[in-house]
């Protein structure tokens, strides 16, 4: 069997995996088990000499994640990096990566991903790296799924995405309470959003917003003031003129743009599911 150690650099958004020799161990135990369909929580910490409730409070305390779902994150890393080396078939890599099942790895990818892996396949490895590199509005599938991978590979994005997403209804965070929750500047947030996708992090949230905004459009439930207002814009006069410069037509003839990805919609989903909410 072909080695899937892929050198996965992170588990998932939001993870914090401390360089210690207690989580290193995880990961090498993790790594060499991957291909093996009976391992899981139980297994993992009968390997390390813990009961399971033991290595569930280690590990919840340290990053904030239970066993299965690090075991799972860290397949579906091998996963996504095989579908986007390899010719591999689905069912083959769904086999390598632990799962006996196809269609269960299919809805899991998804559920993680945004994409199935079929459709993931699909996607050039070189557009998919740099996808994030081209951000635009409005969202298309290729960016969306690059959006994804660079949430995975960069810890501070990962968490600045969680907390856009779970502040999205109740208020709209600035900038410079997203920079002190990521404990940085707000002026070293913006270079490293700059670096990233070649706008400032002023401009990336504001996308996020206008995309918010395009997304409750299209469900035609609320009036433009109130979806201005919805997503973080002062008026609607304000939200107007920002959407005509990202989608090239009015608020009110949003349905008219082809493009219509639910991409907040679909990273709310994903934060959810990561939290266990």
């Amino acid at each position: 069997m072909t080695d899937t150690n892929h050198g996965a650099s992170s588990y998932a958004p939001g993870t914090t995996m401390s360089d210690n020799g207690f989580i290193s161990q995880i990961q090498n135990i993790i790594r060499k088990k991957t291909p093996d369909h009976s391992f899981g929580a139980s297994q993992l910490a009968e390997s390390l000499s813990l009961s399971r409730s033991q290595l569930n409070r280690k590990l919840h305390f340290q990053t904030g994640h239970s066993p299965g779902q690090l075991i799972l994150f860290y397949r579906m890393e091998v996963a996504r990096r095989l579908l986007s080396e390899t010719s591999r078939s689905i069912k083959e890599i769904s086999w390598q990566c632990g799962f006996s099942s196809t269609s269960s790895f299919c809805r899991k990818f998804k559920k993680l991903f945004g994409l199935n892996p079929t459709d993931y396949q699909r996607i050039p490895e070189t557009k998919t790296i740099h996808a994030a590199n081209q951000w635009s509005l409005p969202v298309n599938e290729v960016c969306y799924a690059g959006l994804i991978v660079s949430m995975q590979r960069f810890h501070w994005l990962g968490l600045m995405i969680n907390l856009f997403i779970k502040n999205i209804e109740s208020k709209n965070m600035e900038v410079s309470e997203i920079a002190r929750a990521l404990c940085m500047s707000p002026s070293h947030l913006n270079r490293k959003t700059h670096r990233l996708f070649g706008i400032p992090v002023t401009q990336f949230i504001r996308d996020l917003k206008l995309q918010y905004a395009f997304e409750l459009l299209l469900e035609k439930k609320h009036s433009i003031a109130q979806v201005a207002v919805m997503s973080g814009f002062f008026d609607s006069a304000h939200l107007n003129r920002h959407f005509r410069q990202a989608f090239g037509v009015s608020p009110g003839k949003a349905d008219s743009c082809r493009c219509t990805i639910r991409v907040i919609a679909d990273l709310k989903k994903l934060v959810l599911q990561q939290t266990g909410n």
